[in-house]
């Protein structure tokens, strides 16, 4: 149950669009916010820390935290399962410091649904299907059949942009984080989806 006046913040976007570096970037800004750190099954790579990155849990010790009730959300993300632990979001909203979630759509649905917690989502837009797959190159850790499927399932995501409470193009890094941060803590001009109707119709056509 929260008892502060924190609440969390979820970021999202399709893979490559930027939610994971907006998200370590907003939490390092200030020490208003931070970032929450999800269980996953996936193999951790070698440049990730323990509780630091992720909590990395085998496919049973997933299992058994999904059958104790301790995800506040869980999701299977190609073919990996990720989901948030309810203890380490209760800890730092009983701090008074707001929690940054980097997850997808079907995480996001999830966590609106506790009624528990008071969150404000915000969809993170690339600014053409070009500059994603640029940028999922440039990361060199996938294959090019994995960079397709990626993109393909970023088609879909995006559909998704409509149920977030703010919406943001990533064509800027520095003034995306400067938009983020100001509606994180409710001094920024809130965007809504409908702004961006036109411009999806057009990124996905």
């Amino acid at each position: 149950m929260q008892v502060s006046s924190a609440k969390l913040i979820i970021i999202s976007s399709p893979s490559g669009a930027g939610k994971t570096s907006i998200s370590r970037a907003l939490v390092k800004s200030s020490d208003k916010f931070r970032l929450s750190i999800s269980a996953t099954t996936r193999p951790r790579r070698a440049s990730e820390i323990e509780a630091v990155d992720y909590f990395f849990k085998t496919e049973n010790e997933f299992a058994h935290m999904i059958k104790a009730h301790e995800f506040l959300e869980h999701a299977t993300v190609f073919a990996n399962l990720y989901g948030t632990p309810k203890d380490y979001i209760s800890q730092q909203l009983v701090k008074d410091i707001n929690v940054v979630l980097d997850i997808d759509w079907q995480g996001a649905n999830l966590i609106r649904d506790q009624k528990d917690y008071e969150s404000f989502s915000i969809y993170i837009l690339p600014p053409s299907l070009k500059a994603l797959r640029s940028r999922l190159e440039s990361r060199a850790m996938d294959s090019d059949e994995v960079i397709s499927s990626r993109m393909q399932k970023a088609k879909s995501e995006i559909r998704h942009y409509h149920e977030y409470d703010h919406v943001v193009i990533n064509d800027d890094f520095d003034k995306t984080l400067e938009e983020v941060y100001k509606v994180a803590i409710g001094k920024g001009e809130v965007v809504r989806p409908g702004n961006f109707d036109e411009f999806v119709k057009n990124l996905l056509s």
